[in-house]
């Protein structure tokens, strides 16, 4: 004996709140996630230029004190720029990548620490950046550039800038998309469930009516 297979008819009204609902999940997601990424992109690039700012002063104005090896003068201009929000470090060093300034000074006279888990080196005339993740886990945007007097190098400046405001921003705008998208996808189920029983209940009589 064959069984009878019972079919489940699912109501209209479901199935135009199922097809809503997706509609409003997909449109949600995409639109949060062009946003989210135009948003990184802005401030990776107000990140790079607030650290081309700090890292111009230095080479600016390091190019005679390095010449003289003035490491007073080298570090007093290191301490004044230590107070700027965001910026992790700044280094000067000379053309054999011995520290002669640093933020921190237990550096000073050691060669130019190496950078972990370096990403690609990009490059904007002389200017040179990269992100890295310091050993403590911190995201850093390491930016340098040549420190010239008469066209002849004489060493080298490193600023580095924090990218973990980045993230956290990023991460807070996520969570506010996310409750954002979970209410509109309440009111978008609460407007479909209504007009799918405004849109069914006609064509259920007309059913009922066709069976009967």
């Amino acid at each position: 004996l064959k069984e009878k297979v019972t079919r489940v008819r699912v109501p209209i009204r479901v199935k135009l709140s199922i097809t809503v609902t997706f509609i409003i999940w997909a449109t949600i997601l995409i639109l949060s996630f062009l946003v989210l990424a135009r948003q990184k992109e802005q401030l990776y690039r107000q990140t790079v230029r607030a650290g081309k700012i700090s890292l111009n002063y230095f080479v600016n104005n390091a190019g005679i004190p390095l010449l003289n090896d003035d490491l007073l003068r080298l570090n007093t201009m290191i301490k004044e720029a230590a107070s700027v929000e965001g910026l992790i470090y700044a280094v000067i060093v000379n053309r054999d990548q011995i520290v002669k300034a640093h933020t921190d000074h237990t550096l000073i006279g050691n060669p130019l620490p190496s950078f972990p888990d370096k990403g690609a080196v990009q490059t904007e005339g002389s200017l040179k950046y990269f992100s890295y993740k310091a050993p403590d886990g911190t995201q850093i945007l390491d930016l340098s550039r040549p420190v010239l007097f008469m066209k002849k190098e004489l060493g080298a400046v490193h600023v580095g800038v924090s990218l973990d405001f980045i993230h956290a921003l990023i991460r807070k705008n996520s969570i506010s998309i996310l409750v954002l998208s979970f209410f509109i996808v309440l009111l978008g189920i609460s407007i479909s469930v209504l007009l799918g029983i405004g849109f069914s209940r006609p064509i259920s009589k007309l059913v009922l009516a066709t069976e009967e």
